[in-house]
């Protein structure tokens, strides 16, 4: 069902899945410890994956979070503020254009999945930051179609 799946990372150092700080720091990623789980066992709580979306490899990363779903949506907008910066090494060396209006830079509701935001980084080369919130897991993608598969996945 999802074979544009290409791979659902198990990433090990020294025999040893590392956590989700480990790979913050191994790829530059930044995620507010508000966010994400950050005790010694659920600090490993996280899944990162590459999808193919019609011949471009988009990355996708879910997060387990330490609170309800109410107060992660609020953690998440405050996040919007710097989430593109944060995560630019999701985005695998595509850079976003600089849009034609900057209104149209900025997050947005999504109504295709449950509590999801986007921003459109660059309409021509299909690149934007997705993110839904699905129980206690945040799902966090490089277009629409990646959290939709995401979602997809964790609903089966």
């Amino acid at each position: 069902m999802f074979g544009n799946i290409l791979a659902q990372s198990m990433i090990t150092l020294n025999g040893e899945t590392i956590a989700l700080s480990q790979l913050e720091e191994a790829i530059g990623l930044v995620i507010p410890a508000e966010i994400a789980k950050s005790d010694s066992q659920r600090d490993r709580q996280f899944a990162l994956l590459t999808i193919e979306e019609e011949g471009i490899i988009k990355t996708g990363l879910i997060i387990e979070t330490t609170s309800s779903p109410e107060l992660v949506k609020s953690q998440m907008l405050e996040w919007e503020k710097t989430m593109v910066g944060d995560l630019r090494s999701l985005l695998l060396g595509e850079i976003a254009e600089d849009p034609a209006n900057p209104e149209d830079f900025r997050f947005r509701d999504s109504d295709k999945f449950p509590n999801g935001r986007f921003i459109n980084l660059s309409e021509s080369k299909n690149i934007s930051i997705d993110y839904s919130i699905l129980a206690d897991k945040i799902l966090i993608g490089t277009s629409y179609t990646t959290v939709e598969n995401l979602v997809k996945l964790l609903e089966k």
